[in-house]
Order: structure tokens, then C-alpha cells, then sequence
């Protein structure tokens, strides 16, 4: 018995690291389906009772959510299991806000011992809400002690965010950027912006039903510039939809420079310069 033991635990360990993953998402699941059978349809018998001690017995009234969190951490070690450190990183988040809410409630409920009263504890924060809440309440009173746990639970969630506390503004303004920017989108019924690049290696975007063309570098008068530099790609923008050209600008074969200016071919000829041309071969 003990060589076959050692010869099963010898073959778990040479078995695939990908594979050892699965097999412990795969028992999340099944500590999740357990617990849901006893927590949301009341299973009977010796075995509901044992795993509604355990799981209400830990966490107290959070036993009811704990099928919920263990089926997010099998689902994220199946989904992403080569992001080792961070799904470490969740677990320790999680575990704090779990243990910060089950303090909370344990001293919410007047603080229950095991030691009298081991139901009531199970209806309260659990055995880590009473190890959590009553020192704190103890020596802190119940004034110092909810702001700790808190904190941790804030801690937590920052945790699980991978959100630095210097970076929370930023994120809250991102945020707020994108709830109203997406608001204001569906209330105006507009179109997200699109950015093409242009074949001379500028950046034609189109904002608003405006089409801007942004060259990134300027090209002399006489270089060989490509059509669209006048006036209206110095600007940078031109109203109107993408694709037309705007007055001033340049077309491909035309000699028009811009308002004002004339072309520089040939135009007809006058009878003046005809007549003047007469006197001088007569001359």
C-alpha cells in the first residue's frame, strides 16, 4: 500500500503543470456545485449537514455567495492559466474583502462565540469573523475596529484591481470620462471616430462628419508635394464629407494654386496683343 502511494503521488507530480491547473479548477467546481446543492436547495442528510457546518462555519452568512466566488476562480484558471501571479493576486484580493465583510458582520450581530453559541456564529460572520472582530473589538471598540475592516476590504478590492492607490483618481476620472462619452454617444446618435492612413503618410481621421488630414512632415512648394497641401490641408481639417476637395486646395493635373491666383498655362490670346504684334513685323 505505501509503494502504491508513493508511486500515485510520484506520477501527480511529472504530470503537465497545465494539467495539475485543470485539476484544481475542476475541484473549485465541484466545491461549488456541493455547496450550491446544500446552501440554495437545502440537501438533506449527513453530508448537507457537514458541508453547511464547513462552509457556514467559516464564512458565516457568505456561505450562501461562496459557490459564486469559487466558480470565478475555476473559470479564471481555465481561462487564463498561464497568469500565475495574477490569478495569486485575485485569490489573496478576494480572500481579503471576504474576510473584511465577514468581520463587519460579526460585529454587526453583537460579536457571537463559538464557544456559547456555535449556530449563532454560523448566522454571523463565521469562525473568521469572530477571530477577525472580536480582538479588534476588544482592544479597539467597535468605533476603531469597523473603520480597520474597512479598510482592509478597500485594500482588497484594490487587490483584486491591480489598482494602485495613487492611480484611483485617475481611474475614477477615466471612468467617469467613459460613462459620460458613451452617454452623451447614445444620446446623439454619432459614430465612433475612425483613423485611416493616407498614402503620402499622413493621418486622414474623420470626427464629426469632419475629415482631417494631418500630414507628418511638410513638404515644400515645388517638391513634388502631393495633391490636397493648399490651404485646406495647412488647416489641417476640412468640413464636408472625406473625399472632396476643398476650395483653395489642389487638384492632380490642374494648375489652380489656390483663390486668387491664376494658372500658370497658356490662356487665349487677346486681339491687343495680336494688333501690337502687327505694328512691330510692320516696323
Amino acid at each position: 500500500m505505501g509503494g502504491t502511494a508513493r508511486s500515485v503521488g510520484s506520477g501527480a507530480k511529472d504530470l503537465d503543470p497545465a494539467l495539475r491547473r485543470d485539476g484544481l479548477a475542476f475541484l473549485l467546481l465541484g466545491l461549488a456545485i456541493v455547496i450550491a446543492l446544500r446552501e440554495w436547495f437545502g440537501l438533506s442528510g449527513i453530508a448537507g449537514n457537514v458541508v453547511h457546518h464547513v462552509a457556514a462555519g467559516v464564512v458565516g452568512v457568505l456561505g450562501v455567495l461562496l459557490p459564486l466566488v469559487l466558480v470565478g476562480m475555476a473559470v479564471r484558471l481555465m481561462r487564463h492559466p498561464e497568469r500565475a501571479q495574477a490569478n495569486a493576486r485575485v485569490s489573496i484580493g478576494l480572500t481579503a474583502v471576504i474576510a473584511a465583510v465577514c468581520g463587519l458582520i460579526h460585529i454587526g450581530l453583537d460579536l457571537p462565540s463559538p464557544g456559547t453559541d456555535f449556530a449563532a456564529v454560523e448566522r454571523a460572520g463565521g469562525l473568521l469573523g469572530w477571530l477577525l472582530g472580536t480582538p479588534l473589538t476588544i482592544l479597539l471598540s467597535e468605533w476603531g475596529a469597523v473603520p480597520i475592516l474597512v479598510l482592509a476590504g478597500l485594500f482588497g478590492i484594490l487587490v483584486v484591481t491591480a489598482t494602485p492607490v495613487a492611480a484611483v483618481p485617475a481611474r475614477l476620472r477615466g471612468a467617469g470620462s467613459w460613462l459620460l462619452g458613451r452617454q452623451a454617444e447614445e444620446a446623439d446618435g454619432g459614430e465612433a471616430s475612425t483613423e485611416v492612413v493616407a498614402a503620402d503618410g499622413g493621418v486622414r481621421g474623420r470626427r464629426d462628419g469632419v475629415a482631417c488630414l494631418r500630414p507628418e512632415r511638410r513638404i515644400e512648394s515645388g517638391s513634388g508635394s502631393p495633391p490636397g497641401n493648399g490651404a485646406g490641408a495647412a488647416s489641417g481639417c476640412r468640413a464636408g464629407p472625406p473625399g472632396r476637395p476643398t476650395p483653395g486646395t489642389a487638384r492632380p493635373g490642374t494648375g489652380t494654386r489656390g483663390p486668387g491666383r491664376e494658372s500658370r498655362g497658356r490662356g487665349p490670346r487677346t486681339n491687343r496683343s495680336r494688333t501690337w504684334r502687327r505694328q512691330v513685323g510692320a516696323g
